[in-house]
């Protein structure tokens, strides 16, 4: 095949334009996807068993449904975690949007991805990000400039990165900022637009 174009995901900066509201003082990590295996959850959860021996103020919010999602509820309950893990099933587009402004830090901690949507959408909340160096991650992210790189299959690493990020308003402010400049220089929908327009117009 000699003609290839390859046109990332993309996300429209018009739906990501509100004010960022918060309902208490806990520092808010958000995970939205589907509630399997794949995603990293099980060292999520045990990264979180690990971080509220540290420190307890924070909250951390599932959002999406699947496979095994009876299965963490159980885990989360039998690790005595349901006061730091809420399971907030599916939710609409205009309430996943919502969840982007109410939370502090969206984090992904799957064990195999390709080019993750909800990460740019993140990036366009203007959040900072905890995600797993796995499929296209490393083309898109840089550890400390646009995000938290973390390896798959390492619940301390992402306890480590989750501590930061609760400590560090300065690097939290960084990590968001720069992940919407980056969405807005190369993924945002116009620009994709644009290229789309030219590969079909020549």
């Amino acid at each position: 095949i000699n003609n290839v174009f390859y046109l990332p995901n993309c996300v429209d900066l018009d739906q990501f334009n509100k004010i960022r509201h918060k309902r208490n003082n806990k520092i808010i990590f958000l995970f939205i996807g589907r509630i399997e295996i794949d995603k990293g959850l099980m060292y999520l959860i045990h990264a979180i068993r690990k971080l509220k021996n540290t420190n307890k103020n924070f909250e951390v919010r599932l959002v999406g449904i699947g496979l095994n999602q009876d299965y963490f509820k159980k885990l989360v309950t039998r690790l005595n975690l349901t006061e730091y893990i809420k399971f907030l099933g599916k939710k609409s587009r205009n309430e996943i949007i919502d969840c982007f402004y109410e939370s502090d830090v969206f984090i992904l901690p799957s064990l195999h991805e390709g080019f993750p949507l909800t990460l740019l959408e993140a990036w366009a909340a203007e959040l900072p990000v905890i995600i797993t160096n796995v499929g296209g991650i490393s083309k898109i992210c840089t550890n400390k400039e646009n995000a938290l790189v973390v390896p798959p299959k390492n619940s301390e690493a992402i306890t480590e990165a989750m501590l930061e990020l609760i400590k560090n308003k300065n690097l939290r402010e960084k990590l968001g900022k720069n992940g919407k400049k980056l969405v807005e220089e190369k993924y945002s929908l116009g620009k994709v637009v644009k290229k789309i327009l030219s590969v079909y117009l020549g």
